[in-house]
């Protein structure tokens, strides 16, 4: 049907173009229409790395790769087959390698172009190889149009930061689309300098399009029999590009349709982003003299381009940053805020409670006893959470992170084996015996103790030991037998595999989450099992039996190292569940746990047992929230005003 084409731009780098460049495309991407995302950033690395490597991105980008499988490197081609005469557009932007449900992407990486004769960054910005990169992208854009005829398509550009002789060529081929086609979004901070080179880059962007409009309706006005304007003659004479604009008004009638009326309102077609503003600026009461910030002269048209609210403040802030302060332009600050949020005091104090009871049971050497009561705070918390209308936080708990799940999953294994207790007769045996593998376990538990990385973990070696034997009924007045024998030897085949390859003294946790995932077939487990019952049953051990006996014992020892490693990281865990909840309670909305938090929770809690880390923690909510504003100021200020 038709393309849009965007070009993401800033006079500076390291604003966050590029991440302005990826919400657009996922913002655009929520219209169920094709995207394509172009990394025509010369200065800096590509945009595939955080498309592939990014939690917050690699579910949602399609990096476009070669026949390798390797990423393709746009620039690397350009340079290496387009400039050459070797390249095949179709081939490189195949239907097949495209993805219409996710951001299709193209990076650059000047850093990492194969040899060739023009490697050198800077031979790119001149008039002969911009032109001649315009001419690739603009088949790339055809090309992807051609590929879905059934829809508007969008071609985002991340171009290269400052007003370069490459940026320039992109612009000229964007001004001759009409601004019903091409969309500006430049990025910029609040340092006064960089928002009036903005404000200059938009002026010249805003003066191409009215020139542009100019001549369509000059090229009108003479076609109907008009007089000539000497004075616009004159402005195309001096300017090379709106010449040969001209002259293909003549060659294309459709051109002439799009350029034959008044040059649109500068918002349909240009919006100005501010980027890592200080956060105290996010206050309504913080007021800004952004006359003076940006220049008297500028300022009309920036209230227009940041969309202004009737307070003059602008709409486009997408960030605050606690890193940057106020020194650059605190004279132009009016006053400060102070407020206090009183529901604050009684969340305060419930979380620093929370903080000192949860060090308090970490000193409990009984470890079943401290989760259980780490489990009771848990859902304290939780009630709480819910008389106070915080039910969505709850509800987003996912039930893997209870503090008491290791040992609940340990308790249902055991407690599984009934139908494989039918087929050993090992009832008969004697209490003795039961005695004997008791004080069997004991033993073990003091060769492990001996061991460096298990020494630290003994309390928690001990504690679930107990736990599986009483749950198997050891200590109770009719026990039974069978269970007993089995978590024995279960047990004792299980700390013979972790004591074989000797956990490291520094990596236990790493060493359990592997034996967690699966322990090596063939272990002589079964020893173990046949001093106990061999002897007294040789006819029960069939071939069918043992394989039965793997994967029982394969699922408890799973079960038991899945378990160890939650009791060892206990209270961290808890310092994670209520660090997640902390950053959302209090609140003045109730909404549920971001799924990108909810990702690193199970990570660390739950399915990688990865060290958790507050700052990390805040780095990644940090960074959902930035998402999250960017995202819905491009909805509302941006594509919704393009569209109108």
């Amino acid at each position: 049907m038709a393309f849009k084409i965007y070009s993401i731009e800033s006079r500076k780098g390291g604003v966050g173009k590029t991440t302005i460049a990826l919400n657009l495309a996922m913002s655009l991407l929520a219209k169920e229409e094709p995207v394509l995302l172009l990394d025509c950033d010369i200065t800096g690395t590509s945009i595939s790395e955080p498309a592939l490597n990014s939690p917050l991105w690699n579910n949602e980008t399609n990096v476009i790769k070669d026949a390798e499988d390797k990423p393709i490197n746009l620039l690397g081609y350009f340079l290496d087959q387009y400039i050459k005469g070797n390249s095949d557009i179709p081939k490189l932007l195949r239907e097949d390698c495209l993805r219409r449900d996710k951001i299709n992407v193209i990076g650059s990486d000047v850093y990492n172009i194969p040899l060739s004769t023009v490697v050198d960054s800077r031979l790119l910005m001149d008039d002969l190889h911009s032109y001649w990169l315009k001419d690739f992208i603009r088949q790339l854009v055809c090309q992807f149009e051609r590929l879905y005829t059934d829809t508007t398509v969008h071609v985002i550009i991340d171009n290269s930061p400052g007003y370069v002789g490459l940026c320039q060529t992109l612009h000229n081929y964007m001004y001759n689309l009409g601004t019903d086609r091409a969309k500006f979004v430049m990025v910029s901070s609040m340092d006064a300098q960089d928002l009036q080179a903005c404000m200059a880059a938009a002026k010249t962007i805003r003066q191409a399009f009215a020139t542009r409009y100019q001549a369509g309706r000059y090229f009108a006005d003479l076609s109907a029999g008009g007089e000539i304007n000497k004075d616009f003659e004159k402005k195309m004479y001096e300017d090379g590009s709106l010449q040969r604009f001209f002259f293909k008004l003549a060659e294309e009638e459709s051109l002439q349709q799009a350029f034959n009326k008044q040059c649109p309102a500068s918002a349909s077609y240009f919006t100005l982003i501010l980027n890592k503003v200080p956060r105290n600026l996010s206050n309504e009461d913080v007021q800004v003299d952004f006359e003076q910030l940006v220049g008297v002269d500028n300022y009309g048209f920036f209230k227009e381009l940041v969309q202004a609210n009737e307070s003059g403040k602008p709409q486009t802030i997408v960030s605050f940053d606690e890193r940057v302060s106020y020194q650059f332009f605190q004279k132009y600050l009016k006053y400060l805020p102070q407020e206090q949020n009183i529901d604050e005091s009684f969340w305060r104090k419930r979380y620093k409670r929370l903080e000192q009871q949860n060090k308090e049971w970490q000193l409990n050497e009984d470890r079943i006893k401290a989760c259980k009561q780490i489990n009771l705070l848990y859902e304290n918390l939780n009630k709480t959470l819910i008389e106070r209308h915080y039910t969505p936080i709850v509800y987003s708990m996912e039930r893997e992170w209870t503090p008491v799940y290791g040992l609940d999953n340990l308790s249902d294994v055991i407690s599984s084996w009934s139908e494989l207790l039918q087929r050993i007769p090992v009832n008969h045996l004697s209490k003795e015996v039961v005695t004997h593998l008791h004080l069997w376990n004991e033993n073990t538990l003091d060769e492990m103790r001996k061991q460096p990385g298990w020494n630290r973990n003994y309390a928690d070696l001990f504690s679930l030991f107990s736990f599986a034997e009483e749950t198997a009924g050891f200590g109770k007045s009719k026990p039974s037998t069978a269970y007993m024998i089995l978590v024995s030897v279960f047990l004792q085949a299980s700390a013979q595999l972790l004591m074989a390859e000797k956990a490291p003294d520094q990596d236990v946790r790493e060493f359990l989450f592997r034996q967690r995932t699966g322990y090596p077939l063939g272990f002589e487990w079964r020893k173990y099992f046949n001093d106990t019952i061999y002897v007294y049953n040789e006819a029960i051990w069939s071939s069918s039996l043992y394989v039965e006996f793997d994967r029982q014992f394969s699922e408890f020892h799973k079960a038991f190292c899945y378990a160890l490693l939650r009791l060892m990281d206990l209270h961290v865990d808890f310092e994670a569940l209520v660090s997640a909840i902390q950053l959302y309670v209090p609140s003045p909305s109730s909404q549920a746990i971001p799924d990108e938090i909810k990702m690193y929770l199970n990570d660390v809690i739950h399915t990688k047992k990865k060290l958790f880390s507050k700052d990390s923690l805040l780095e990644l909510n940090s960074k959902i929230q930035v998402m999250d504003k960017i995202q819905n100021t491009l909805k509302e200020y941006v594509i919704k005003q393009w569209e109108q």
